[in-house]
């Protein structure tokens, strides 16, 4: 699938509308995959909240018993999905964040 750029003069003066996702997720997922089947990891540590990578993980676990899968999430971001099917979690603290970017999460779902 092709997507045009904002600055296409072609999606200017068209009434298409191109998609608002960015895709993250998806690579993310095909990255995972490509790593266990090019055995680049023993252990696989993700960072994230999202149930929306509970898939890749549970297709490794399914089928490459060898392979372990960790997760850490964002304060206020536990997926209990995506916690469930790894071999672990935990969660990165926001003193954490703090001290290694120098910020703090003020919003709701653990963004800065």
């Amino acid at each position: 699938m092709t997507y045009l750029p904002r600055s296409s003069p072609i999606y200017k003066s068209s009434t298409i509308s191109a998609p608002k996702f960015k895709l993250t997720h998806y690579h993310i997922a095909c990255q995972i995959l490509n790593d266990t089947y090019l055995n680049c990891y023993d252990i696989c540590y993700l960072v994230s909240g999202d149930s929306d990578l509970t898939p890749p993980v549970q297709i490794v676990k399914e089928n490459h018993s060898d392979k372990r899968a960790l997760v850490a999430y964002p304060p206020r971001r536990k997926s209990v999905e995506l916690c469930g099917i790894a071999d672990g979690w935990f969660a990165i603290s926001e003193q954490k964040l703090k001290a290694l970017y120098g910020f703090q999460t003020d919003r709701r779902d653990g963004g800065p």
